[in-house]
């Protein structure tokens, strides 16, 4: 599907700051895993001047959301919503699609209505380079936040799935795009 929605662009490397000096300011240790939930349940108070809300909606809420579309992102209005059955799979930490879809939803929120990222509508026809998708920015974001690019370089996707409590599909992504940003790197010098 494609993106209805473009931003001026965020790099990885900024994403990166911007998720570490979160960890840091929520005194996440760097062996252990960001506390999405934790960190979701305080941002009505952090963000509370944006008056950011966000409410856990079941099947029979008339919600559109579903296992398919687990959770959404109002920018505009400062409110999260986010299926019941995903929430309480973050809640246990044994989940990693969910820990990683919530910390993707915060991604969206902190990176347009906190940054201040503008958001721009997608012409006819016009193309958007990954780094201006709102939806890649926020998959990056959720990376960065949950598995830390210098603490996982050295790490396996088994020690990565164990270590930050994620899936093993996003921990052998993970691994894999830390790998090649490696080899981007070696070859400039």
């Amino acid at each position: 599907m494609k993106t209805a929605y473009k931003t001026k662009g965020i790099s990885r490397k900024d994403l990166r700051r911007l998720a570490m000096q979160i960890r840091h300011w929520y005194e996440t240790k760097d062996d252990e895993p960001f506390d999405v939930t934790g960190f979701l349940d305080k941002m009505p108070l952090i963000f509370e001047k944006n008056h950011f809300q966000y409410r856990i909606v079941n099947a029979s809420d008339g919600s559109n959301l579903c296992h398919s579309r687990p959770a959404s992102t109002d920018v505009v209005n400062s409110r999260m919503e986010i299926f019941e059955p995903f929430y309480d799979a973050a809640c246990d930490k044994n989940d990693g699609l969910a820990r990683f879809t919530i910390a993707h939803e915060i991604g969206h929120y902190i990176t347009i209505s906190v940054v201040g990222l503008p958001l721009y509508k997608v012409l006819p026809g016009e193309e958007i380079k990954p780094f201006e998708n709102p939806e890649w920015i926020a998959d990056q974001f959720a990376a960065e936040i949950l598995m830390p690019y210098d603490l996982c370089k050295d790490l396996t996707p088994g020690e990565i799935m164990t270590r930050y409590q994620v899936s093993g599909k996003a921990a052998e992504t993970r691994k894999s795009k830390i790998a090649k940003e490696e080899a981007e790197k070696a070859d400039k010098k």
